[in-house]
């Protein structure tokens, strides 16, 4: 992730070096057509690094403390409103059928959210050229694990869906993202005992990923 992050950053940052130097010249040339097409591309290189710098501050907001028994559902609805107030989801039918008993886990109520709230927007923008665009998002209990799913009906993975989990992998614009979001979400299942997984739907067209965490009891 750290060698990820040096290359993505020193490249546009070489580019924009580059562009300056080559403004100057066009400069002295009088030649304003090319010193805005430069600037142009100056723009959008520091949109790139903007973009990278921010999902970086998402992805570090201080949890709690270490992992303990916290309610799953808890942090599917935090998701849940700060997803509902993006306006890219204003006609998205999300369906959250939320348990009524506890959902006890092993894990971290921010860190959850992280990663559901990454795993929403992802949904969110694979749903965006939808006519009737659906996200449900539904818990499950299996053996001594809960199972979280979030599935879309856009157009689905690509086929080898392991590389989604690669850093900075991406089949989206940089307005969209780098492709770190789904690399970190790992990252955090991993690290809190889970397992983060992605995969084409076999009932219907779409995505669907599945967040598992390790159950808990509320005497522990």
């Amino acid at each position: 992730m750290s060698a990820g992050l040096n290359h993505e950053m020193s490249q546009p940052l070489t580019a924009i070096q580059t562009y300056a130097r080559n403004s100057r010249r066009f400069l002295e040339k009088g030649a304003a057509d090319m010193v805005d097409e430069n600037l142009g591309e100056i723009v959008l290189l520091c949109d790139k690094m903007a973009e990278l710098t921010r999902q970086f501050r998402v992805f570090a907001r201080k949890s709690e403390g270490p992992p303990t028994i916290v309610d799953f559902r808890l942090s599917v609805d935090a998701s849940l409103k700060i997803i509902a107030a993006q306006k890219s989801s204003a006609d998205i039918d999300i369906r959250w059928n939320r348990p009524e008993q506890p959902v006890l886990c092993h894990g971290d109520l921010i860190r959850i959210e992280q990663v559901m709230v990454n795993l929403l927007a992802n949904a969110v923008q694979a749903v965006e050229n939808q006519k009737q665009p659906v996200i449900t998002v539904d818990v499950e209990e299996q053996g001594e694990s809960w199972r979280c799913f979030v599935r879309d009906n856009g157009p689905g993975l690509p086929a080898n869906t392991e590389q989604i989990f690669e850093p900075f992998f991406t089949t989206k614009s940089v307005k969209q993202g780098l492709g770190l979001g789904l690399s970190i979400s790992r990252q955090i299942a991993d690290a809190l005992g889970g397992r983060l997984t992605g995969r084409n739907r076999s009932d219907a067209p779409g995505a669907e990923f599945e967040f598992t965490l390790k159950k808990r009891e509320a005497t522990e």
